[in-house]
């Protein structure tokens, strides 16, 4: 199993879990609505509660690391990388987010910068 030292099955539940709050939250079939990052990569955060290493996981990005890519790993470690950005880094709140996605493009240049800056331009 991939990733398996940091998705025991209560990352499974807690990230199941937060879809359906999700789904509660913007509607049931809201989903298709949002980026795939933004619904993905905040499952992931919740799942992993803490467990995320923002500075390390920028670093792995800029070294190309295949993690990083969910299409290559199939991991949502990247999107996870977008949120955590977003709100850790930057203070943004889940709902701010969802309100105003930056695209996942906007997000992969300010975090590839030498200084990531908190407010991403819209492309």
């Amino acid at each position: 199993m991939r990733d398996a030292e940091h998705r025991p099955l209560s990352y499974f539940v807690a990230h199941e879990a937060t879809h359906v709050m999700q789904a509660r939250a913007f509607g049931r079939f809201a989903a298709p609505l949002y980026p795939v990052w933004l619904n993905e990569g905040y499952a992931d955060y919740v799942g992993k509660t803490g467990d995320f290493d923002l500075t390390k996981n920028i670093a792995l990005l800029k070294a190309h690391d295949p993690a990083l890519d969910y299409r290559r790993s199939r991991l949502y470690r990247g999107y996870h990388l977008d949120v955590a950005w977003l709100m850790d880094r930057c203070g943004m709140s889940i709902r701010s987010i969802y309100a105003n996605p930056p695209s996942e493009q906007t997000l992969l240049q300010t975090l590839m910068a030498d200084e990531p800056a908190c407010a991403p331009k819209r492309l």
